[in-house]
């Protein structure tokens, strides 16, 4: 697994959990 597939598959987790967040708050 590349690590460039790794770094934007986290990114795309963090910026879930914050879309997430955002909604909880909301």
């Amino acid at each position: 697994m590349p690590r460039v597939v790794f770094f934007f598959f986290l990114l795309g987790l963090i910026r879930e959990c914050d879309v997430k967040l955002l909604c909880k708050v909301g």
